[in-house]
């Protein structure tokens, strides 16, 4: 009876580290595209905020 409780605890135990793994996983994941996209959106913004001010300046010389 000990050994089945054992035994069962093991594949409980492993089922539960897996899945926990997956997870870590997928918000590792998340993060680093999440920082690459976002890292990606910001230098766009910042172009057309530079392309924005430099189009005023023309305009106003």
């Amino acid at each position: 009876m000990i050994r089945e409780l054992t035994i069962l605890g093991v594949i409980t135990l492993a089922w539960k580290a897996s899945n926990y793994m997956a997870i870590a996983g997928s918000a590792g994941a998340g993060y680093k595209f999440g920082r690459k996209y976002g890292t990606m959106i910001c230098q766009y913004n910042d172009d057309i905020v530079d392309s924005i001010y430099t189009k005023l300046g023309q305009i106003e010389n």
